[in-house]
């Protein structure tokens, strides 16, 4: 994902990425600190599956999260070096997980058991649908 936004975002001014998709829904900075988050709390929910005996792994609410951590008024850089440095310690620890690792399971607080391989699967479409966003977001200014 970082690469790919390093070279869809190049060149686009910033107040197009500011400007919500429409009334009630998210910019595409909102999008990037969201992907952080998201990446945050991915990397810390494998990690307590893969270190613990079926942790419990908490839901949470981004819309939440966007209001109270003011996703508007973050500044783009610091979105996409958060981005960029969590996906690369995510990364670094979860293409090094054993297969038996990877089925090692947490129980979220709204979906049930998840094993951390299944996080992973999540992570990775949730990447294409924020990536499909952004796009649609970018095509609606520009």
């Amino acid at each position: 994902m970082p690469p790919w936004l390093d070279t869809r975002l190049r060149g686009v001014p910033e107040p197009a990425l500011r400007a919500p998709e429409a009334p009630g829904k998210w910019s595409v900075i909102q999008v990037l600190q969201h992907l952080a988050d998201s990446d945050l709390v991915a990397g810390y929910r494998v990690r307590m599956v893969v270190a613990e005996d079926r942790p419990p792994l908490q839901g949470y609410d981004q819309d939440r999260w966007a209001r109270e951590f003011q996703y508007d008024q973050v500044p783009l850089l610091a979105a996409l070096d958060q981005l960029r440095a969590l996906r690369m310690a995510n990364l670094h620890l979860w293409t090094r997980l054993t297969p038996s690792q990877l089925q090692r399971v947490g129980v979220h607080s709204e979906r049930g058991p998840e094993s951390a391989e299944h996080i992973l699967r999540l992570m990775a479409g949730h990447d294409l649908v924020h990536r499909h966003q952004i796009e649609r977001i970018l095509n609606s200014f520009l």
